[in-house]
């Protein structure tokens, strides 16, 4: 008699097969991503949060192996308190942005070809202002104005090529993120469920802004399901 077909759960990654886009706008940082996650073929979740807290002024936006990011990040928001037990900084001090990218970057380094992620790494302090980080799976960090990342951003570069602008207010820049996600949604298969972007402004908290398949039907006509 045959044993039965393993379980897909113990043989598949969950994934965030994911579209992200970070990008810099007038008074701030602005940071977008889907909300699917699958396993192989398979949607798992469809409101998986792919913007993670890192501190109160750093966030990180995650694709690739789910396990593999969430272990990363818990690694670095352990790194960055650690700071303060060592008296690298003040706990009322906000960290260094470029503190938790080197972080993520180490770790990418030291475990090259056993990392299946990408990170953007962006945040706000008080010594270079809004800066955006952009670390891929081979550990070569980039800092850069405006950032995609997943599967899903390869159907959206010339888009935000063309559209991206420096100067954008931040209306505009909020739409502008909305299109170019709806359209990497409707185009990527692991890309799905509903838009999560998080606004950040220096010494202000996220603003976190959740908007469903139905309100970005305007933004795209090429209708998907969850």
């Amino acid at each position: 008699m045959e044993p039965d077909p393993p379980n897909a759960s113990t043989v598949l990654e969950e994934t965030c097969g994911t579209t992200t886009f970070v990008c810099e706008y007038e008074g701030g940082i602005m940071m977008g991503a889907d909300t699917r996650t699958t396993l192989g073929p398979y949607v798992s979740n469809r409101e998986s949060d792919k913007i993670t807290k890192i501190a109160d002024n750093i966030y990180c936006c995650r694709s690739g192996s789910s396990a593999d990011t969430q272990a990363i990040c818990n690694l670095v928001t352990y790194h960055m308190d650690l700071d303060v037990a060592d008296g690298l900084r003040e706990m009322q001090e906000p960290p260094l942005v470029y503190r938790a990218a080197s972080l993520f970057r180490d770790i990418f380094r030291e475990n090259e070809g056993n990392i299946k992620a990408a990170m953007i790494i962006a945040g706000w302090d008080r010594v270079k202002g809004s800066q955006v980080y952009a670390l891929p799976s081979n550990g070569v960090l980039v800092r850069q104005n405006c950032a995609l990342g997943g599967s899903g951003s390869s159907y959206i570069l010339g888009y935000v090529d063309k559209e991206w602008r420096s100067n954008m207010k931040r209306e505009d820049c909020m739409e502008f993120m909305k299109t170019a996600l709806s359209l990497a949604m409707a185009r990527d298969y692991a890309s799905g469920g509903l838009i999560n972007i998080g606004v950040m402004e220096t010494e202000k908290p996220m603003e976190k802004h959740i908007f469903t398949q139905q309100e970005l039907l305007r933004y795209c006509n090429y209708q998907r399901t969850l």
